[in-house]
């Protein structure tokens, strides 16, 4: 192999990088699969929450969080408390489903922090597509 051979080759790796890495696809967690899953889970939190809702008259607080789907977290305060959600609370990046009553956003804000973890524009949020 020559030195125009080996230097072909380099450009060609260097090339390969820069397509992965400006794509993403080397990163699963940036595909918008995972942000149209956590879309559709929100969309499912969300009708639990309602459901919640309709059979307590209210939703339940920021401390008592999204667990409060699945365990009573006050049988005096929720007397009708029924569990109201079978699926896990993790966001398609492994961190938990956000939750806030009252929300900044709406009654109730469901979110994930996204790809990132952190609050950045990557978030998802049911005020996004409510």
């Amino acid at each position: 192999m020559n030195i125009f051979d080996k230097f072909l080759i380099t450009i060609i790796i260097i090339f390969i990088i820069l397509f992965f890495a400006t794509t993403g696809r080397h990163n699963p967690s940036l595909g918008p699969k995972n942000i149209l899953k956590a879309k559709k889970d929100i969309k499912v939190i969300q009708k639990a929450l309602v459901r919640f809702h309709d059979a307590n008259r209210s939703y339940p607080t920021t401390d008592e969080g999204l667990e409060s789907l699945s365990i009573n977290p006050d049988i005096s305060k929720y007397p009708n408390h029924k569990k109201q959600i079978k699926m896990n609370l993790i966001d398609p990046w492994g961190n938990p489903y956000k939750y806030e009553s009252p929300g900044n956003h709406l009654k109730i804000d469901i979110y994930s922090f996204g790809a990132d973890g952190i609050l950045s524009d990557d978030d998802v949020g049911n005020w996004q597509f409510n």
